[in-house]
């Protein structure tokens, strides 16, 4: 088994003195056979939503890293054939902005012109951000037929619709629009865990599940991984602070990578370790983030929240951004090119402003996330409610309630802050998936 260089996809092994096996999903193994969950990982899942690879939720049970590829012949052996952390430190530098822009541009025109090559049905991802605008420019450079699809939220604040539609208008696509009501949302969370095998608790992957389910074209494209290789966070206004007052922060007031400790102390009693923990680069901090956003959150949270539900749905989804010479000219590329004085994403943008009125974009990232807050207590509250019972909670003998019921007060009462709306969250998601693979403890 070969786990691809970024990890756009997973494979689970379970191993014992007697058995072996090795599947995509860990619905088989489940169903096979009786496994202890590992609580070590909660606390860490709480805080970031997702687990990290090689840890699963169960004991026994581990996950393929990226880069990696395993052998068994009576005796297991993982061997790494793809080594980002050292392809960075080996790769020679572009010294010169304009040299970047040139081999990125080109890059990035191969990359989609050889993923859509011999389809008649493209769609894209759109969004109001960089990355699907980009991808979606680069289409219509090419001489492609597109399809951009988008959602729509009855909250504003999430909405990106009628800058989608824009853009849209602009390069002159076959535009759809889907609208994410209370329907929608709840029918989609009640069945979330038949589709994602593992506790998962992104917010957006119920909007982006929506997404998948309704496409239809010959292949879909998406802007997935941008981010990550070209400083395109909010976390990296942080980092790329003057050393001085990047310490200060880091002190004082930010913790980038285990930014809701606090809160899952307060849940849970325990304080999450951050998976940068597996990792000790001696590389200046905004550079060495970059390397372990490719490394922890893309392969473990963004890229499983996409192809998931790409694999159930039999989607045709792919990363033109997540392409072998994509990222190793992105690794060459010096770091002040793509965090430049407060703009993130900064060659991106030049690349993409060539084909594209700059007042057409909107710099707010919203992405496909949701109003998380609103929704846990007009759509979710009763049923958090219902899977935090007091006696099945004791029985289930996980979480403690009356941590838990902190929260919920909170919750009631609309004093509830937003970080501790994502740890609610991720505790529900995690008896949503509970519930599914363990025992449904909540049947009557």
């Amino acid at each position: 088994a070969v786990r691809d260089k970024i990890g756009t996809h997973n494979f689970y092994y379970y191993k014992t003195n007697d058995t072996f096996i090795l599947t995509t999903s860990l619905k088989y193994i489940v169903s096979e056979f009786n496994l202890s969950i590992d609580k070590s990982v909660i606390p860490t899942y709480l805080g970031n939503f997702y687990i990290n690879a090689p840890n699963t939720i169960f004991k026994d049970v581990k996950k393929l890293e990226s880069g990696t590829y395993l052998i068994f012949n009576t005796k297991l052996n993982i061997y790494k054939y793809f080594d980002l952390i050292n392809l960075y430190k080996t790769s020679k530098k572009i010294n010169s902005y304009k040299k970047s822009l040139e081999s990125l541009n080109n890059d990035l025109i191969n990359s989609i012109k050889n993923k859509t090559k011999g389809y008649d049905r493209v769609g894209v991802f759109l969004s109001s951000g960089i990355d699907s605008t980009l991808i979606t420019s680069i289409l219509k450079k090419i001489g492609k037929s597109i399809n951009t699809y988008t959602i729509a939220f009855e909250e504003k604040e999430r909405d990106e619709s009628e800058g989608a539609l824009k853009i849209s208008n602009y390069f002159n696509t076959n535009h759809h629009e889907y609208k994410l009501d209370k329907k929608n949302a709840i029918d989609i969370t009640n069945n979330l865990f038949k589709i994602y095998t593992e506790p998962f608790a992104d917010p957006s992957m119920i909007p982006t599940l929506f997404l998948e389910k309704n496409v239809d074209d010959d292949i879909i494209l998406t802007g997935d991984g941008a981010d990550q290789m070209f400083a395109g966070s909010l976390i990296y206004n942080t980092i790329s602070y003057p050393k001085k007052i990047y310490r200060f922060i880091r002190q004082y007031k930010y913790d980038e990578y285990n930014k809701y400790k606090k809160e899952v102390k307060l849940f849970y009693n325990k304080i999450p370790e951050s998976y940068l923990n597996n990792y000790n680069l001696k590389i200046l901090n905004n550079r060495k983030y970059l390397l372990y956003d490719m490394l922890t959150f893309l392969p473990n949270r963004l890229l499983y929240k996409v192809s998931t539900p790409k694999v159930y749905f039999k989607k045709n989804i792919v990363y033109p951004f997540i392409d072998d010479n994509v990222v190793k000219t992105s690794l060459k590329i010096k770091y002040r090119y793509k965090y430049y004085f407060g703009c993130k994403k900064y060659i991106l943008k030049n690349i993409l402003y060539k084909n594209l009125d700059k007042s057409l974009i909107d710099n707010t990232k919203k992405g496909f996330g949701i109003p998380l807050k609103k929704w846990l207590k007009e759509f979710y509250k009763e049923d958090i409610y219902k899977y935090s019972d007091e006696n099945i909670l004791n029985h289930q003998g996980i979480f403690d309630y009356k941590l838990i019921k902190n929260f919920l007060d909170k919750l009631e009462d609309n004093t509830i802050k937003l970080s501790e709306c994502y740890v609610l969250f991720a505790y529900y998601m995690f008896q949503l998936w509970y519930k599914e693979y363990i025992k449904d403890l909540w049947k009557k």
